[in-house]
C-alpha cells in the first residue's frame, strides 16, 4: 500500500486498461481500521495490512463496488457497512446499514441520488477535509474529475444537484476517487469544475428552501441552524450562509475581524444585534453593516417569539483575525488558533 497525503489514509490500486486508469481501494488506519471500496490485495498489500493490526470494517459506497470484500470478511473477520438502499444488493452480509447524515468510524454518511446505484453514497471527514466518492465521480483526465459512467446515470440533472449538495460540508481539501486519480488539494473547485462543466443552469441556483442546514449547539445558549450556500454554488471569493435562530437561541459571542467585512439581512423575525454602542431590535428586510476592526463588533440572539431567517455574507480571507473583546480572546482563522489577547507578551518573551 502507498501512503497519501490525507492523514492516516493508504491506497492500494489495480491498473484497467480497458479504461486506462486505476481503479483504488482505500485503507484508513484507526480505533477500528477501515477498508474503503476494497480490491483485491496482492501479497505485499496484506502483509501491510496485517501489520497495522487488520481490518474491522468494510465500507462498500455502492453495489459495484463490492469487489474483494469477501476476502476480508474471510481474512480478518471484518464487518461490512453499506447504503440502506444497496444492502440487500450485496453478496456479503452487510452488519451496518448506513444512512444520510449519521457518523460511522469517524467519516460522515452523504446520500447522493440521480446515480446509476439508488445506494450510492459519499464519505466525509471533517478532520482530514476529505471527501471519499465511489462510482459518482471519475479522476479523468488526471487532475480533474467527471461523472463516471454517464451514460448509464439514472438522472444527469438530479445527480449534479444532489453532488452539490454535499459541497455544503465545511471543507474539503481533497478528494479520494474509486476509479482515476484523486485530487489532493483544490478537491471543492474540482467538483464544482465538474459540475459547472456540463453547462445544467439549474446548478447555478439555490432556493432558500432547499438550503440543508445542520443544528449546532456550541455552549449554553449558543445555538443555531446553518448552511453555507457559497459552498454549493461554487463562491470562491464571498461566503454566504443561511442562519436560522429559535427564541432564546444565539449566534456566535461578540466579535469583529480584522480582514472579513461581514453583511447582514433579515429575511424573517426579529432578531437583536448586541452591539458595543447599543443593543438594537432587527425586522424584516432589514440590512446590517459590519465593517472590519473593533467598530464591526457584533452579536446576534433572538429575544422574539418567533424563528429568525438571517443571510450572511461575508468576501473570504484566509489572513482573517477574529477578536472577542468580551471573553479577551484572539483567533487565527486559517489554524483555528484561539489565543488570549491580554496581556500582551514584549516581542523577545520567552526568547
Amino acid at each position: 500500500m502507498q501512503k497519501t497525503i490525507v492523514p492516516d489514509v493508504w491506497t492500494w490500486k489495480r491498473w484497467q486498461a480497458d479504461r486506462s486508469m486505476d481503479f483504488n481501494s482505500w485503507f484508513v488506519k484507526g480505533d477500528a481500521n477501515v477498508a474503503i471500496d476494497p480490491l483485491e490485495p496482492d501479497a505485499e498489500d496484506l502483509a501491510q495490512i496485517d501489520e497495522m493490526g487488520g481490518v474491522s470494517w468494510v465500507i462498500v459506497t455502492n453495489r459495484d463496488h463490492e469487489r474483494a470484500t469477501r476476502a476480508f470478511v474471510d481474512r480478518f473477520e471484518a464487518k461490512v457497512a453499506a447504503s440502506d438502499l444497496d444492502a440487500g444488493e450485496l453478496s456479503v452480509a452487510v452488519t451496518q446499514r448506513l444512512t444520510d447524515g449519521e457518523v460511522f468510524q469517524g467519516w460522515r454518511v452523504i446520500q447522493l441520488d440521480g446515480f446509476k446505484s439508488p445506494g450510492e453514497i459519499a464519505l466525509y471527514s471533517l478532520d482530514r477535509k476529505t471527501l471519499v466518492l465511489g462510482d459518482s465521480l471519475w479522476g479523468d483526465p488526471a487532475g480533474s474529475l467527471r461523472f463516471g459512467a454517464e451514460k448509464k446515470l439514472a438522472d444527469l440533472k438530479g445527480a449534479a444537484l444532489s453532488l452539490r449538495a454535499a459541497l455544503a460540508v465545511p471543507h474539503i481539501e481533497h478528494v479520494l476517487v474509486g476509479d482515476g486519480v484523486s485530487i489532493f488539494g483544490g478537491g471543492r473547485k474540482a467538483i464544482v469544475d465538474c459540475i459547472h462543466d456540463r453547462a445544467l443552469p439549474d446548478a447555478l441556483r439555490i432556493n432558500l428552501a432547499d438550503v440543508p442546514t445542520q443544528l449546532r449547539a456550541h455552549h449554553d445558549g449558543y445555538r443555531a441552524a446553518s448552511g453555507d450556500v457559497g459552498f454549493m454554488l461554487g463562491a470562491e471569493r464571498l461566503g454566504y450562509r443561511i442562519l436560522r435562530l429559535e427564541p432564546g437561541d444565539a449566534f456566535c459571542p461578540l466579535h469583529w475581524h480584522t480582514r472579513e467585512e461581514e453583511l447582514l439581512i433579515v429575511f424573517d423575525g426579529s432578531p437583536t444585534l448586541l452591539h458595543p454602542a447599543g443593543n438594537l431590535q432587527l425586522a424584516k428586510g432589514d440590512f446590517v453593516a459590519f465593517p472590519t476592526g473593533a467598530t464591526g463588533a457584533h452579536k446576534l440572539r433572538n429575544d422574539g417569539k418567533e424563528t429568525c431567517t438571517i443571510f450572511l455574507l461575508a468576501n473570504v480571507d484566509q489572513g482573517d483575525v477574529c477578536f472577542y473583546p468580551d471573553s479577551k480572546k484572539v483567533m487565527v482563522e486559517y489554524r483555528g488558533l484561539i489565543v488570549r489577547s491580554e496581556p500582551e507578551l514584549a516581542y523577545f518573551d520567552g526568547e
